[in-house]
């Protein structure tokens, strides 16, 4: 029973992340000769510094510093579930990781605000008259509305679900 609760706790996507970081692992420590689980903290070290130094066609790093934490969270996962040390508790492999951060610090990417101007003019346009257009129009019109009331993130209002009330009436 608190199999199944363990389970709940991690999200379907990040598991299935997860078990695809470690099979990166797993190939990379078997093209090496090294043994994946238990995994040496040194190495895993040297898995994430050579992953940093790659770089893809246009010259430009091929992993970001988060793509390289998380699969260290995936590793760690994998020999916390089998009962071993995370080698990520490891203040070598921790060191590693804020040494590849710190030679990657640029100035963070923002995305530009949707400003009150911008959405006068995306409702302007919307088709919100003609059948059958109207209705996509419409629930476009009020995801936005909502979105932009509620200073909502893409996947926020993505995740939203209609739902019917179980509380009881009011008055009585």
């Amino acid at each position: 029973m608190a199999a199944g609760f363990r389970s709940a706790a991690v999200p379907a996507s990040t598991r299935t992340a997860y078990a695809g970081d470690w099979a990166k692992f797993s190939a990379w420590c078997s093209q090496e000769d090294h043994t994946a689980l238990p995994a040496d903290p040194g190495l895993v070290g040297e898995y994430l510094a050579q992953a940093a130094a790659l770089t893809d066609e246009s010259g430009g790093f091929a992993y970001a510093p988060a793509t390289l934490a998380r699969w260290l969270a995936g590793i760690n996962a994998v020999h916390r579930a089998a009962g071993h040390t995370p080698p990520g508790a490891d203040p070598g492999v921790a060191a590693v990781l804020r040494g590849i951060r710190a030679t990657r610090k640029g100035p963070p990417r923002r995305a530009k605000p949707f400003r009150l101007e911008h959405l006068t003019t995306v409702l302007a346009v919307i088709e919100t008259r003609a059948w059958p257009a109207a209705v996509i129009g419409r629930r476009d019109a009020a995801l936005l509305l909502l979105g932009f009331a509620g200073a909502l993130r893409r996947s926020e209002l993505a995740a939203l679900q209609l739902g019917m009330s179980r509380s009881p009436p009011m008055g009585n």
